[in-house]
Order: structure tokens, then C-alpha cells, then sequence
């Protein structure tokens, strides 16, 4: 074994190899992916600590929320044309991966799945009402998913439709 000095190994413990940089302070976000990206696929926010009863009761409200969004994706991917092709559960895997972290394994695994169901207006609506979801997080989860499909006209029309069963419902 090669003996080294106490200043050369430390030098060495806290160098990267030449072949590595070091990342630029805040270009990544806490979601492994840029923050623009963070940005248009959600935006859930993260969570550090649970400490309290309003940062419990928070974290019950974002896994609200991705479940929602995660729901309404999948509805609106389904009933377009009847399929889901591959760029769209690209987006849906894009925006479940941004909200992994906010989530327990269980809601993940759960959420996941939601992509191979066929799901209708109906399923939605029961959702929102057994989890007694307030219309100002509707037009949220709708904004962010107008965000996230850029606006594309052939889902807008189902967000819309979504949107007015929502509001006859709630009155």
C-alpha cells in the first residue's frame, strides 16, 4: 500500500475527478429535472417536514391534488381518440415523476395505475365529491393541465366539458 500524506489524502477526499463538474448552484430542482420542467409539469411543490397539523393536513392536500391532475390526465388521454398513445403517457409518467416525492409508495403505485384504466366523467366526479374537493382546486388542477398539454385543442374541448359537469354539479 502507498503511503500518501495527510495533506495529499485530503486533497483528494474533497476533489472530483477531472472528468466531473460540479452543478451550477440552483439549475436542478429538487425533482431531479430542470425547473422548468418542474415548473410545467406541476409545480406540487415538496414538502420537507410534517411536523404540524397544517403541514399534515398540506401534504394531504397536494396528494389531493396529483391524484386529481393525475385522474383528469388520464381521462382526457383516454377519451381524445380512444387511446393512449406513447407521447401521452409520456406526459403522464413526466408529471407523476415531478409529484414522486409528495407521495407514500402506496398513492404512487395507486396513481400509476390510473393511466390503463378507462376512465369516465363519472369516476372523476365521484372522486371529487367523496373527497369533498373545493372548485377553486378544479380550476387549478385544470390550469396546470392546460399548462402541461400546451393547449392543445383536442383536449381542451374534454377539460372544458369536465370543467361545466363539475360546476352543474357543485350547484
Amino acid at each position: 500500500m502507498k503511503k500518501t500524506s495527510k495533506k495529499q489524502s485530503d486533497m483528494n477526499e474533497n476533489t472530483l475527478p477531472s472528468n466531473r463538474t460540479t452543478p451550477v448552484q440552483g439549475s436542478m430542482s429538487a425533482h431531479g429535472g430542470n425547473d422548468r420542467a418542474a415548473n410545467m409539469f406541476g409545480g406540487f411543490g415538496k414538502l420537507e417536514k410534517r411536523n404540524n397539523v397544517y403541514e399534515t393536513w398540506d401534504a394531504r392536500q397536494k396528494t389531493l391534488e396529483v391524484r386529481l391532475t393525475c385522474l383528469v390526465l388520464a381521462y382526457v388521454f383516454v377519451n381524445d381518440d380512444d387511446k393512449v398513445s406513447m407521447r401521452e403517457r409520456r406526459w403522464f409518467k413526466r408529471v407523476l415523476k415531478v409529484a414522486k416525492d409528495d407521495l407514500s409508495e402506496e398513492d404512487y403505485t395507486d396513481i400509476e395505475s390510473l393511466i390503463r384504466l378507462r376512465i369516465d366523467k363519472q369516476s372523476i366526479i365521484d372522486f371529487m365529491e367523496s373527497n369533498t374537493v373545493h372548485y377553486s382546486i378544479m380550476q387549478k388542477v385544470i390550469e396546470r393541465i392546460k399548462r402541461i398539454l400546451r393547449n392543445k385543442q383536442q383536449y381542451l374541448s374534454l377539460l372544458q366539458q369536465l370543467e361545466i359537469q363539475f360546476i352543474n354539479n357543485v350547484e
